[in-house]
């Protein structure tokens, strides 16, 4: 059976996060300059739009966004009901106040739903 495009947005954007030095918090993108060149690292919702871009190069700004934000659904009903901090209540607050490992869970229990 073939994944949705949903799937594959969200997986793309983890594995873009899976790595911490390809984290961010506090912007959507940042270009990281190493000694082997230049590489990005990304939010939670930068990361989202990455995969967008990528899986689906022919869209247009509002499409773009629209498969985004479907993409995001699930990961922010999994912030909504973050049980243990009622201030981490979405994706952005998860990512800017959590750390590595909890938007990495975030994005793990919404491809469980997906």
């Amino acid at each position: 059976m073939a994944k949705s495009l949903q799937r594959q947005i969200i997986e793309q954007a983890r594995e873009l996060i899976a790595d911490p030095g390809h984290w961010i918090r506090g912007q959507e993108k940042k270009t990281i300059i190493t000694a082997d060149g230049e590489t990005s690292a990304w939010c939670a919702w930068g990361a989202i739009q990455e995969a967008v871009d990528a899986l689906s190069p022919d869209a247009d700004a509002k499409e773009a966004e629209k498969l985004a934000l479907a993409a995001a659904e699930p990961l922010m009903a999994i912030a909504a009901g973050h049980a243990d901090d009622p201030m981490l209540e979405d994706i952005f607050e998860v990512n800017d106040s959590g750390d590595h490992a909890d938007v990495i869970a975030m994005f793990d229990l919404a491809l469980e739903t997906v």
